[in-house]
């Protein structure tokens, strides 16, 4: 029995589809046996290393499994490879090592990615044997994220911190907040095309970016391209008014995925002159509320781990910590982490 990893191209396609459509791969995968091959070939994506490398493990001329390791492209988040698997995940141990060892090793060699992380089925052996050895740790219990057998089950995010990563460096504190103040009176309505050039002053507070992915000097025509492009089936925008002023806003994403749609993600944002005075705990009620009315069955969030303010105000609402992403994103001048916190079946 021989083993040889090759990249894997459009050529291979047939095969890749072949494969994924194997119910011992779709058992544990995140798409379905029905889904159409345009799904597999947006999966190879365009002929680009410098976006994704793809390999296929070939085991005596038959697929037996295939692998994709993608840079994210958020700046703020350059240095993260997330890796994917194709894969029979109750088979032989050997050719998913095999697909993952050619992978993290050309990460290492070649490019600047100090950090791979990968999801996994919960519970299963291959995450404390193949992936471990490969220095794939367990860092975050997602409860509820995929949908298997007609039940909702947990996943695993697994992450891996490169040797050659540099020192994390300094992590240095916002700008001060202000104190808290009495509690605004707020109103809460549709985020609008029309708050563009108030939504985009104040994301480009240096407080807001402290605690968000954004970055300086933005434009608010990009915001109102945006705002004007957002579907309703997949982003829901709440604004928080006071005293006729943008205070801040919240956005429930929804997953489009057929085996994710029952959880959404938020992600929120308050003006600096509001925050502490309980304009960001209308904002998540708000969005709490349009999660239960739509049924999703998990809402998630991602807060860095030092903004203890933010976690005391998810912890309130029933948010629980499943785990921290070590060195996930980039601020300030040095590699942070965030939590990854959910409320899971209408309760924490």
């Amino acid at each position: 029995m021989t083993i040889d990893v090759t990249p894997l191209g459009a050529r291979e396609l047939d095969a890749l589809v072949a494969l994924a459509r194997r119910p011992e791969v779709v058992r544990y995968g995140a798409h379905l046996e029905t889904d159409p091959v345009q799904t597999w070939v947006e999966w190879l994506g365009e002929a680009d290393p410098n976006q994704r490398l793809t390999v296929t493990v070939r085991r005596d001329g038959g697929l037996a499994c295939a692998a994709r390791l993608t840079t994210v492209t958020r700046r703020r988040q350059c240095h993260v490879g997330t890796l994917d698997l194709i894969a029979p995940w109750d088979g032989d141990d050997d050719a998913i090592d095999a697909a993952l060892a050619a992978l993290v090793h050309a990460a290492d060699r070649w490019m600047q990615l100090d950090r791979l992380e990968l999801i996994a089925p919960a519970g299963h052996p291959r995450v404390d044997g193949v992936f471990a050895a490969l220095g794939l740790l367990p860092e975050v219990h997602k409860r509820g994220s995929l949908r298997r057998d007609g039940k909702f089950v947990d996943e695993v995010v697994l992450g891996r911190i490169a040797p050659h990563a540099p020192p994390r460096g300094d992590v240095r504190p916002p700008a001060a907040l202000p104190p808290k103040g009495p509690p605004a009176e707020v109103t809460l309505r549709p985020l609008e095309d029309a708050d563009a050039e108030a939504f985009t002053k104040m994301m480009r507070d240096e407080r807001v970016i402290w605690g968000t992915l954004q970055l300086p000097f933005q434009r608010t025509a990009y915001w109102a391209g945006r705002l004007a492009s957002n579907d309703p089936q997949r982003i829901r925008s709440i604004a928080a008014v006071v005293d006729g002023e943008l205070a801040g806003s919240i956005s429930l994403m929804m997953h489009t995925a057929a085996r994710r749609r029952h959880y959404g993600g938020v992600g929120m944002m308050v003006a600096p002159a509001f925050q502490g005075r309980r304009v960001g705990s209308a904002l998540i009620d708000g969005a709490i509320e349009q999660a239960r009315r739509i049924g999703l069955h998990r809402i998630e969030l991602e807060v860095f781990e030092d903004n203890p303010r933010a976690v005391r105000l998810y912890e309130s609402r029933g948010f629980v910590t499943e785990g921290t992403r070590a060195r996930s994103c980039y601020r300030d001048g040095a590699q942070v982490g965030d939590r990854v916190m959910a409320i899971v079946g209408g309760r924490a």
